[in-house]
């Protein structure tokens, strides 16, 4: 797998089945200047789980100047962070997590 960086971008409205509702992470992802609004998981049964509104976190995420804005899940409502993150300057606004997690 390669790393991501998004700069400038805009993802909204994204929803998935189990992990990251915008983006699943198994590198390096790096966010700048970005905005993820209304991304969402919906689980499909009993025995999933709705990690990562926005973002599910697996190995390194950066963030920097960004916002997350009313993403949810089960768990993680904006991010779910799994290994390492570095997040400056980022502002959660009304992020929602069913468990735990509002914002991560």
């Amino acid at each position: 797998m390669g790393s991501l960086t998004l700069n400038n971008c805009t993802i909204e409205n994204c929803t998935t089945a189990r992990t990251g509702g915008a983006i699943y992470n198994g590198n390096l992802l790096s966010i700048i200047n970005s905005r993820f609004n209304y991304n969402t998981i919906k689980v499909s049964d009993d025995e999933d789980e709705a990690i990562g509104g926005a973002i599910y976190n697996d190995k390194t995420l950066i963030s920097i100047r960004n916002w997350f804005t009313a993403n949810s899940a089960e768990f993680g409502g904006a991010i779910a962070n799994m290994d390492t993150a570095t997040i400056l300057n980022t502002n959660f606004l009304s992020n929602k997590a069913d468990r735990s997690g509002g914002a991560i």
